[in-house]
Formats: C-alpha cells, structure tokens, sequence
C-alpha cells in the first residue's frame, strides 16, 4: 500500500539527541557485543573441555540476564528513535490528524504500561533482593530487577519526550486547520460573486 505523503509528513519531527541518548546506545551496543563474546566462549570451552577439563559455568547464565537486560535498554533506544514496530493497517487509512491523534493516545497507553510495569519490577526487585542466581554467588536475582525498573524508567521518559513533541504538533495542526477553513470560504465566495 502507497504512503499517504501528508501521512508521512506527522512523522518527520525527531527527537533531539541528547549526550544522555548516545551513551544509552553505545551501552546497548556493548551489551549486545558482550552477549555475542559471552556465547562465543561458552561454544568455544565446551568444545575444548573433553580436551581440557575447563570449564566456565557463569558464562551461559550472564548471557541469559545481559539478553533480557538488552531487551529492556533496546526498548529504551527504539523508543527514543520512535523505531517500535507498528501494524499500520489503520493509521495508514486515516488523515494526518487522526493518525497524530492516535499516536499521542498510543503515547499515554505507553506511559501506563511502563508505569504499572515499572511498580511490577520494583515489587519483584523487593522480594528477590536476596534470592541468589544459580552460578553467579554475588548477583541477586533483586538486582536485575533494580536495572530492569531503571531501564523502564528510561523508556517512560522517552514515551513523555515524545508526548511533549507530538501534542503541540496536534495543536498546530488543529489551529492550522481552523485558519485555513474561512481562507477557503473567502476564496469560493469571491469566486462565486
């Protein structure tokens, strides 16, 4: 299906990339690297440990929390860069301010979200704090939901960011749309008399 030209143009405006935004994108990006060298090395020592008789048990299950902390910080990014997948079945079918407006509701059902899953994380953060993971003695199952709740913290943010972006954007649309209706009237009277 072709894209409505106005469509696209609600879209155009970009949040303003903050010193805040690019470290947040290179930690992902470390975390994801580490999760690759983290896999890499567990395939590798099992493979020698017939030979060698070494083996690194932490290795399996840190990949596993930094896969799940890596998922929460790359919400984080994509939401900053407005990059979450979307079905688009619908908002491709309406006028720009329609899909503007439905995008500031999607905005706030975000926020929501965030917000009760945040309360979540940090009720599980309380009750795990002392629950220690399997091979990893100085980890507490607690702090993973601490980072977690900061993670979705960081996704709240950027959600409000772009609330704050998107609401005058609607405004102006609504204004715009409000002074080029009676300009339209003047032009077809003065065509008819």
């Amino acid at each position: 299906m072709k894209d409505n030209p106005e469509n696209t143009q609600v879209c155009a405006s970009e949040l303003k990339v903050t010193l805040f935004d690019s470290v947040l994108l290179t930690v992902s990006s470390l975390m994801f690297a580490s999760i690759l060298l983290l896999v890499f090395l567990q395939v590798f020592v099992r493979l020698l440990a017939p030979v060698t008789g070494f083996i690194l048990p932490w290795t399996e299950e840190t990949a596993r929390f930094l896969l799940i902390l890596t998922t929460f910080l790359g919400a984080a990014v994509a939401m900053q860069k407005n990059e979450h997948i979307i079905i688009s079945t619908i908002i491709d079918r309406v006028g720009p301010k329609t899909r503007l407006f439905m995008e500031i509701v999607s905005l706030l059902l975000t926020i929501v979200f965030i917000v009760l899953l945040g309360q979540g994380s940090y009720r599980m953060m309380q009750k795990t704090i002392t629950a220690i993971t399997g091979s990893i003695p100085w980890l507490r199952v607690g702090h993973l939901y601490a980072v977690m709740t900061v993670f979705m913290i960081f996704i709240g943010i950027y959600a409000l960011r772009w609330f704050y972006v998107r609401v005058p954007e609607f405004i102006n649309m609504l204004k715009s749309t409000q002074i080029s209706s009676p300009d339209k009237q003047t032009r077809q009277k003065k065509s008819e008399g």
